[in-house]
Formats: structure tokens, C-alpha cells, sequence
């Protein structure tokens, strides 16, 4: 294969937005008539992401190579080293193909995400969007570190039923959720600073997470489009991390929290209350 081929192929390949690949080693020209051959073109830097065109010319056995802003002028070596006699041209050509494109953009899982396993976390890595409800619904499930490339929910995220799973590391990185927010029946749930990102949802729920002590992580949360409900938590202590909500639309409901003593938190829910366009709910 001559040069042109090599180094086209080589340039085209890097276009893909992955990095860019070394530069082939210019090959050996060979001449005639005891003329030196023309030494070996140095190899391209692979330029990531860009379209490239190849084109004839401006020389004889010359071809321009371009992709995006960098261009390459390409000797064929079987042209090189025209003369007459016998010789040997000795190149060496060295290029090292440094890309650094930005790669292909992460997906979007168009409808529901439901993790029931790890297996599922590792198969969606490289997608930020779920258009649906992502829902992390698994006994056994330890961790959900794998979803930390997941930015935007257009549905609500439910955790829901875990065992084992103590803290929501793995959620930090999304800003937006559509719907509602929901914990529910995590026995092991400890942690859940991964939320603290969070500044709206379309609702709350928190129930039946007997090991949280701490909604602190939700400070920056200030809007609740529809229902808010802290139930049955029996290791909440406080309700500290609420207090920040400035707009609510649906009802407010805080009960059967064991740890809480009896309204110990009224100052949170008189402001909760206030801030309800519609019913005050009831605090027990």
C-alpha cells in the first residue's frame, strides 16, 4: 500500500471522536539513477471529530489531506526519487497522531429506566438522560455509583425496596427531575447527600426508611410542585435540610416518625404550610 493510502486511512480513522492514532512512519522512497529517494512524509497527528477530504494535487504525486483547520500535503513513494541509474533513498519518517476530541455525546434512554441489578447499572453507562421514570427497585443492591453519568430525569426517580443499599451515591450528578422524588422502603438508607443538587421536584416522598436520621442534603431544595411526605422514618431525628422550601402546591403530610417527638418540628411545617397553595396537610 502506498503512502497515501496509509496516511488517509490513518486520518479518516481519526475522525470518529476517539483519540487520535499515532502517525504511520513515513516509508522508504526509493529512486533510480544512483538519486537519492525522497525521504519518507512524517505522519499526520490524528485530528479527532472532523470530517476530512482528500484531493489532488497542488504536485505531481501529491495529494492534500484536510481535516477540519489542519491540512497535509501526502507524497505518493512510489513517485519519488525520479532519475537514472540505481539508488536507494533512505526516510525516515516520524509523526506521533496526539486527538483530543470530545467523542461521542452521551445518550438518552428514551421511556422508564428500571434497575433491578448491577448487571443493568453496567449496561447503561454512557447514557445522561432518561426521558421516563428511573427506578432503582433491587434487594440486594449494594451500590449505584454506575449511574453517575445520568443528568436529567423528565420522569420521577424511585428508590424503592432496597435492603442493602446505604447510600445514593451515583445520583449526585443529576440537576433535573420531572417528577417526583421518591424513597420508599429502604431498610439499610443512611445517606443521601447524593441529592444535594436537587433545587425542584414535582413531589417528595420519604417513607419507610428506617435508617435515616438526616435530610440536611435536601437544603438546597426550595420547590415542590405537588406532595410532600416524610413518613414512617423511624431513626429521623430532624427535619433539618427542609427549610428552604419556599413553594409547595400540594399537600404537606409528616407522620408516624418515631424518633420526632410529637410536632417537635412545627416551626418546619408551619412553613411548609405557609408556603402550600392549597391544603396544610397534617404533621403527627
Amino acid at each position: 500500500m502506498n503512502q497515501k493510502l496509509i496516511l488517509a486511512a490513518l486520518i479518516l480513522t481519526s475522525c470518529s471522536g476517539t483519540n487520535g492514532t499515532d502517525g504511520k512512519d513515513g516509508s522508504d522512497a526509493v529512486g533510480t539513477d544512483g538519486v537519492p529517494g525522497v525521504d519518507g512524509v512524517d505522519g499526520a497527528d490524528g485530528d479527532d471529530g472532523d470530517d476530512c477530504s482528500v484531493v489532488d494535487g497542488p504536485g505531481a504525486g501529491e495529494h492534500t489531506v484536510t481535516c477540519g483547520a489542519t491540512t497535509v500535503v501526502i507524497r505518493d513513494g512510489a513517485d519519488a526519487g525520479q532519475g537514472e541509474g540505481e539508488g536507494e533513498g533512505e526516510g525516515e519518517g516520524e509523526g506521533e497522531g496526539e486527538g483530543e476530541g470530545e467523542g461521542e455525546p452521551c445518550g438518552t434512554i428514551e421511556g422508564d429506566l428500571v434497575i433491578a441489578n448491577s448487571l443493568q447499572i453496567q449496561e447503561v453507562a454512557g447514557f445522561c438522560t432518561v426521558t421516563g421514570t428511573l427506578r432503582i427497585s433491587a434487594a440486594g443492591l449494594t451500590s449505584v455509583a454506575g449511574l453517575s453519568g445520568i443528568t436529567d430525569v423528565g420522569g420521577s426517580v424511585v428508590v424503592t425496596s432496597t435492603n442493602a443499599l446505604t447510600s445514593l451515591d451515583g445520583l449526585q450528578n443529576i440537576v433535573s427531575v420531572g417528577g417526583e422524588v421518591a424513597l420508599v422502603g429502604n431498610s439499610a438508607l443512611s445517606n443521601i447527600d447524593a441529592l444535594a443538587g436537587l433545587t425542584a421536584v414535582g413531589a417528595l416522598s420519604v417513607v419507610s426508611n428506617d435508617a435515616l436520621t438526616s435530610l440536611a442534603a435536601l437544603s438546597t431544595l426550595t420547590t415542590v410542585g405537588g406532595n410532600l411526605t416524610i413518613s414512617f422514618n423511624n431513626g429521623l431525628t430532624s427535619l433539618t435540610g427542609l427549610e428552604n422550601i419556599t413553594s409547595i402546591t400540594g399537600l404537606v403530610g409528616i407522620v408516624g416518625n418515631d424518633a420526632l417527638p410529637n410536632c417537635a418540628a412545627d416551626a418546619i411545617y408551619l412553613q411548609l404550610a405557609a408556603a402550600n397553595s392549597s391544603s396544610p396537610g397534617t404533621c403527627d
